[in-house]
């Protein structure tokens, strides 16, 4: 459940990885702590909630939009909800728990662009 605190948004996502990058590791996907930091108009994602962020931040500039992802194209297994990323440098594809919550993230994240 993506929490709303002192104007920023935080939950856990799944971060698939690309093709690339799944040759490189063992596992298709790492759970992620997003925060997407309305004061600092900043999106970052740490390994932990209470660990130092382990990207650098995404200006809110840099986010070029957000989209739910259809059903047929999230798996049968694992987390229901999926949406997608596109910023200025990359994609990322982004699991949650819910439909519902990718709903939310989606309208979190192009209220920040906009």
């Amino acid at each position: 459940q993506p929490s709303s605190t002192g104007g920023a948004y935080r939950a856990w996502l799944l971060k698939v990885k690309g093709d690339s990058a799944k040759a490189r590791w063992w596992s298709a996907a790492d759970w992620r702590y997003y925060t997407l930091d309305f004061s600092a108009r900043t999106l970052s994602y740490a390994r932990g909630e209470d660990k130092p962020a382990a990207s650098a931040p995404v200006p809110f500039t840099d986010i070029v939009g957000a989209a739910l992802l259809p059903p047929s194209q999230t798996p049968t297994n694992g987390p229901a909800g999926a949406f997608v990323l596109q910023t200025t440098g990359r994609a990322f594809e982004l699991r949650v728990a819910t439909p519902q919550q990718a709903q939310q993230w989606v309208h979190a994240l192009n209220s920040a662009r906009d």
